[in-house]
């Protein structure tokens, strides 16, 4: 069948289903940003089905709209603003066309899109969803969203004919759902999408049976079936259990210390049988410690004093406000913080010295 033949029956088809009722509408091969065009055609082929499915649209199918455009001998390629759009839609003989893209910021995706009224030229509808996920799921579940919100918002643009209001259904009842866990901070994931930690809560969950799952490292997984009741909450509360490798690890652990500490009360009393310091040497080293803590409190003192003298010296310098004594005062505030210095050295070898020796003192009657 020659590409002329294919073109007329389609614009047939098309002319048919439009007398059906339902618009003719076609969709642009999405543009792929941070997504390869494989992936972006993929989608496209999916949101095409998507829109079919929702029974409000005649969907033309892409290799017609191929055989339409080369026919026409329209260039496909780079056509991206509305214009263009609106012009491919005339030659293509529908009421609605569909473009957008595709993309992925970091690890979040991006669906695009708007919908062009042809005969109007006018942007008739869009919609942005972002998904953070993988691109399966873009496809499985963000595609068939912007195709159902398409299809909604073409319905609320037809204006009914001497038909009544239709009656709007009423919105789905919605339950709640707390989770609690021992210890806290586990991760919930409900129908294997991620939903938070634990303690958990959520609102205006859609009623029905879930999957819920919590996970923690170094505490068995919980696995249930529950159910979302619609106006009530559903309150759950679990105590995680430490795996049987996290078990052993402390008990291993808890082991090896025991040992240890074993070890070392056994070398203690070896070491306090075979060595025994002189009294003498304890009273030597308690005596030393008390007079370098009592060396290192007089010091202080010491220093105290000096940096007192220095801000005396600062004080009168700034009262009489006396560029002719500037070295004067320069000289004796120098000459103050050096002491200062020279005797914070001495006093903290002096508490040092204290610790140390006081250190050795109690050590002493170790052995």
């Amino acid at each position: 069948m020659s590409i002329r033949c294919v073109l007329v029956l389609s614009l047939l088809f098309l002319t048919t289903l439009s007398q059906a009722g339902l618009d003719n509408i076609a969709v642009n091969d999405l543009g792929g940003q941070g997504v390869d065009q494989s992936s972006a055609t993929i989608i496209t082929d999916r949101l095409r089905t998507e829109l079919f499915k929702t029974g409000a649209f005649n969907v033309l199918e892409r290799q017609a709209m191929q055989d339409i455009l080369k026919e026409q001998g329209f260039q496909q390629a780079g056509c991206v603003s509305d214009q263009c759009m609106v012009e491919m839609g005339q030659l293509l003989g529908v009421t609605r066309f569909v473009a957008g893209t595709v993309g992925k910021l970091g690890n979040i995706f991006t669906f695009n899109i708007r919908v062009v009224e042809v005969a109007t030229g006018k942007i008739v509808f869009t919609e942005s969803i972002d998904c953070d996920c993988t691109i399966d799921k873009v496809l499985t579940m963000s595609t068939p969203a912007i195709a159902r919100k398409i299809a909604a918002s073409t319905r609320e643009t037809v204006q009914p004919v001497e038909r009544p209001s239709p009656v709007k259904a009423p919105e789905p009842a919605k339950g709640s759902l707390a989770v609690k866990s021992a210890p806290p901070g586990a991760r919930v994931m409900l129908d294997s999408a991620q939903a938070g930690h634990t303690p958990y809560i959520a609102d205006s969950l859609m009623h029905g049976p879930r999957i819920l799952q919590l996970d923690m490292d170094g505490y068995e997984p919980v696995k249930t079936s529950i159910n979302i009741e619609p106006g009530n909450r559903t309150d759950l509360s679990y105590t995680l259990k430490h795996t049987r490798a996290y078990t052993d690890s402390v008990r291993a652990a808890e082991k090896a210390a025991r040992n240890a500490r074993q070890a070392v009360k056994s070398t203690t009393a070896d070491n306090k049988k075979k060595h025994k310091l002189p009294p003498a040497v304890k009273i030597i080293l308690g005596v030393a410690a008390a007079g370098c803590a009592g060396g290192g409190v007089a010091v202080n003192y010491l220093v105290n004093t000096k940096v007192q003298e220095d801000s005396r010296l600062k004080g009168e310098y700034a009262e009489q406000i006396d560029d002719a004594q500037y070295d004067t005062y320069q000289a004796q505030i120098t000459e103050n913080a050096d002491a200062a210095r020279q005797m914070e050295i001495v006093r903290n070898a002096l508490y040092i010295g204290a610790g140390v020796l006081a250190v050795g003192f109690g050590v002493s009657f170790a052995f």
